[in-house]
């Protein structure tokens, strides 16, 4: 499980910030992991799974270009 959650990313997005983040799967539950294991919250939701960063990183364009829209209305 660990060398396959390396291969995959996660697109996630905090609401308090206003932005997103990309990373593999192993680092988006490690931090999980941490916070729990440490009583802390962690402000980013995960969006999306992704085979790829490159197609992690299209669909993060997508969803800025939505929130963008959003900001301009």
């Amino acid at each position: 499980m660990q060398a396959e959650s390396a291969k995959w990313h996660v697109v996630e997005w905090s609401p308090e910030e206003k932005c997103f983040h990309i990373q593999t799967l192993r680092e988006a539950l490690a931090e999980n992991l941490g916070a729990f294991l440490e009583d802390r919250t962690t402000s980013y939701h995960p969006l999306g799974l992704f085979a790829s960063h490159l197609e992690a990183s299209k669909a993060c364009a997508l969803l800025q270009r939505i929130r963008d829209a959003r900001e301009c209305e």
